[in-house]
């Protein structure tokens, strides 16, 4: 059989659809984040980079503030791996916005507070000149592709963005769950039979078997989850990675994915999807 059926015990417990990450100010899903290339046609390093950033941007302008033992709103910006640690995913003075939402710069607080945005009070940087347009749009563009770390920087790898889409075909249907990472991963060791999954309904659960999963790599910092032939019944499913007694994901730099966002290689990701 190509998936498991077990009757439950008891009910199950129903879970919330979610807790607002990966939406939109609106609370709508972001589509998942496909990261181009960021290099120029020379070999060399396009703007929309946040080594760039951090070099040309929060360095020698922002960390006037933002740096030190006690930075502006504790947003430090004193070097790659700090700004990194402190924008992305981060929430902001605003609940409704991240500093950094990869994928939407019209949802990141950073982006709303350089442009003078309402939602974001006083323009940044405060009592200076604004940003030049280079400045904004390096880094409009960094967060809209997805805002990558580079390799090898002492960042931790993470999950950046996560994002499921699904199909109902006759009797059955599908879901995709796409995730996008901040830095280059290596897929090559990773095999569906290393990733769980768990799909229920309010009275059964049924474990999924490998050969009803489809892993895609679109690039080093994408990777696509299928699952197919699954019971209209279905109305959440579990997906848990880089379980350390069944496999991990390794960055090309050799950094085993942080999956629980504790800045410490490894631990356990985990995504959860109601129907």
């Amino acid at each position: 059989m190509k998936l498991l059926f077990i009757t439950m015990i008891g009910l199950l417990t129903a879970c919330n659809a979610g807790n607002g990450e990966n939406l939109d100010g609106q609370g709508q899903p972001l589509e998942p984040v496909i990261a181009e290339d960021i290099t120029d046609d020379d070999g060399n390093e396009e703007k929309s980079t946040l080594l760039w950033i951090q070099d040309n941007v929060f360095s020698p302008i922002c960390v006037e503030c933002h740096g030190g033992a006690n930075p502006a709103a504790g947003q430090n910006l004193s070097d790659l791996a700090t700004s990194a640690k402190n924008l992305i995913n981060v929430t902001s003075a605003n609940a409704n916005f991240k500093r950094v939402l990869p994928g939407s710069a019209q949802n990141s607080y950073l982006y709303l507070k350089i442009t003078g945005a309402s939602q974001a009070g006083a323009r940044m940087p405060l009592g200076k000149p604004a940003l030049s347009t280079d400045a904004i749009n390096a880094i409009k563009q960094w967060i809209t592709l997805g805002a990558l770390v580079p390799p090898n920087s002492n960042i931790s790898a993470q999950v950046n963005n996560s994002h499921m889409t699904t199909r109902q075909l006759n009797e059955h249907k599908s879901a995709t769950l796409t995730l996008s990472f901040n830095q280059p991963m290596n897929f090559s060791s990773l095999a569906s039979e290393q990733i769980l999954i768990n799909a229920s309904s309010p009275t059964a659960t049924w474990s999924i078997s490998d050969e009803n999963i489809t892993l895609s790599v679109i690039n080093p910092q994408t990777l696509k989850i299928t699952i197919s032939q699954l019971p209209l019944a279905v109305t959440q499913l579990k997906f848990s990675l880089n379980n350390n007694s069944i496999s991990s994901i390794i960055s090309i730099g050799g950094q085993l994915l942080d999956g629980n966002y504790n800045n410490v290689d490894g631990g356990e990701f985990n995504y959860e999807h109601n129907f």
